[in-house]
Order: C-alpha cells, then sequence, then structure tokens
C-alpha cells in the first residue's frame, strides 16, 4: 500500500514537458543575464565599477545589488513562464506579482510595528548606554573571552525561540552587544559570527518561525500513516536532534577558531 502511495506521489510530482521547456528557458536567461553583469563589472572601465576602478569599498555593483537580483529573478521568472506556458502575454505578469504581493501581506502588517519599534529603538540611544554600562559590568566580573562568546550562544538562542527574524534580531542585538565587545577587545565580525551560530541553531525549532506552516503542510502531504497526526510537536520533535547537532559542532568550530587566533574572512580579524 505504501509503495502504490509513493509511487503515485512521484507520478504527481514528475516534471512535465512543459515544465522542463521552462526551465530550459530559464537556464539561457540566467547565463544571458550574468554575461551582462560581467560584462558591466569586469573591464576596469566597466559601468559597476566605482571612480577608481575597483569595487570595494563601495561601488555602483554594491550598492544596486538589491536591484540587480530584484531583475535577476524577475528574468527568471518572465523566462520560466513563456517557456511552460504559465505566461501566455505580459498581461499576465502583473497578476502574478499581484498574488505573490497578496501572499506577503500577513508578513508585511507584521514588519510594519517591528520596523517602527526598531526605528525608535536605534534613535534613543538606549542601545549605546546598556552597552556601554554591559561593557563595564563584564570588565568589573572579569568575563572574557571563549566562556563570554559561549554565554552570548546560549542567550542568543533563548531569544531566537522568540523572534524569528534574523535580521530583526540583529538590528536589535548588533547595537548593545557589539560595542560592548569591542570594549574587551572583541571584534564587530566576531560578534556577528557568534551570533549567527545561535540564530542557526534554534531556527528549525523555533515555534513561530514562518517556516513552521510550511514543513507541516509538507509532513501531512507525505504522511502515510492515516493514525499519525501532524503538528507542531512533530516537527520540533524532528528537527531537535540536528538543532542540538549544530550547536554543538559550530560551538566546536568556534572554539578551534578562537584558540588559533584565526581571521573570520578577508578584512576580519577575530581581535581589535
Amino acid at each position: 500500500m505504501e509503495t502504490s502511495l509513493d509511487k503515485s506521489k512521484l507520478e504527481e510530482q514528475k516534471v512535465t514537458e512543459e515544465e522542463k521547456k521552462g526551465l530550459k528557458y530559464t537556464g539561457i536567461a540566467a547565463i544571458v543575464f550574468i554575461l551582462i553583469v560581467l560584462a558591466l563589472t569586469i573591464p576596469s572601465n566597466g559601468l559597476f565599477r566605482n571612480d577608481d576602478g575597483g569595487l570595494l569599498p563601495k561601488s555602483p555593483l554594491l550598492s544596486s545589488i538589491v536591484s540587480i537580483l530584484f531583475f535577476f529573478f524577475f528574468t527568471l521568472a518572465i523566462a520560466y513562464g513563456k517557456g511552460s506556458g504559465s505566461i501566455e502575454n505580459m498581461e499576465d505578469v502583473p497578476k502574478y506579482m499581484q498574488k505573490g504581493v497578496a501572499n506577503a501581506l500577513g508578513f508585511m502588517v507584521i514588519a510594519l510595528p517591528a520596523s517602527i519599534f526598531i526605528e525608535l529603538f536605534s534613535a534613543s540611544n538606549i542601545s549605546t548606554i546598556i552597552g556601554y554600562w554591559g561593557g563595564e559590568m563584564l570588565k568589573s566580573l572579569s568575563i572574557s573571552g571563549y566562556p563570554l562568546l559561549f554565554a552570548f550562544v546560549l542567550i542568543c538562542t533563548l531569544i531566537n525561540l522568540f523572534i524569528t527574524s534574523g535580521t530583526a534580531k540583529w538590528l536589535i542585538i548588533a547595537p548593545i552587544f557589539v560595542p560592548m565587545f569591542s570594549m574587551l577587545g572583541l571584534s564587530p565580525a566576531l560578534t556577528q559570527a557568534t551570533y549567527r551560530i545561535a540564530d542557526t541553531c534554534t531556527n528549525i525549532i523555533s515555534p513561530i518561525d514562518y517556516y513552521v506552516p510550511v514543513i507541516m503542510g509538507l509532513l501531512a502531504m507525505y504522511n502515510t500513516d492515516s493514525d499519525r497526526e501532524v503538528g507542531l510537536g512533530t516537527v520540533i520533535s524532528l528537527c531537535l536532534p540536528y538543532s542540538i547537532a549544530y550547536l554543538i559542532g559550530l560551538l566546536a568550530l568556534l572554539f578551534i577558531w578562537y584558540l588559533l587566533g584565526l581571521s573570520l574572512g578577508p578584512g576580519a580579524p577575530m581581535f581589535m
């Protein structure tokens, strides 16, 4: 019975000839788009280079990266729609875009008050005051080094269970902990790398993560046991071993990096 169900599900997901044609068009469009970007970037006098002929630290390429990515995926979507036949004329494009925006309205409603809070939090300079006093407190307690980073990871993992957006959390945490850790000689790059460890480990078990409904839907779709109900507990129980493994592995990797004093990347030392 399960084998027949698996086969029927596989047949439903089988790529059709129209979809193959759409993927072919998408691949061609991606190559053409990338070649155009390279043609505007590689020459020393390219349009995407700055006045000095470089790309770092600022250049039209980096300043326009959001727009470039938008038009890249926009081009691929149109290419796929034309190839697969789902887009018959350009009048269909705004309809699909409208549908995509409609699906994101719930997120926008949440993002608006969150962005207002972050702006007010930044304008108040409360983060600077907390960061300064926190740094002084850590100095008086003689807490520094890897134990401090370990404690920071644990704090962020707990916060991550209640605030899902990685960017929003960083906008709140960074103004406090970056200057705080800088007072102890730890670079902003190390602070962000440590934060990302925590953010990575507990995203998959956060009950308010926006991917949880998607995962639950997929589990319900492929659930072959009619007596087993799929719920939030199912998702967390399946993801918890991976969360623990990520936490242990990344903490060990951070310890090795910290012990050896390795650079975190180009121009990103571990200590100040």
